[in-house]
């Protein structure tokens, strides 16, 4: 349990965390963006009603480490490049 109080210190409140990642969203191109933001949005609208703990740390915590890692590739020359999805993670 405590790793997830850990966790939950470090993870942003919801609406904040919204905002920056449309704001960081803003920076990459017109399509990406498009396609960014419309999964944003839905991921947001479904996980609204959660209220497991541990599953809104979760779901948080995902998202703040997506909108770090967007933040530190679009400050590198050449901007946001993205990553190839780990086969274990996507088969879950």
């Amino acid at each position: 349990m405590n790793a997830v109080k850990r966790t939950a210190a470090t993870i942003l409140p919801p609406v904040k965390l919204y905002r920056r990642l449309l704001r960081a969203h803003r920076k990459l191109d017109a399509d990406m963006r498009a396609v960014g933001d419309n999964y944003i949005k839905d991921e947001f609208r479904r996980h609204r009603s959660i209220d497991n703990p541990l599953q809104i740390v979760g779901f948080l915590s995902s998202w703040k480490m997506y909108l770090d890692q967007l933040e530190v590739q679009q400050g590198q020359p050449g901007g946001f490049r993205g990553q190839r999805l780990d086969p274990q993670l996507l088969e879950k």
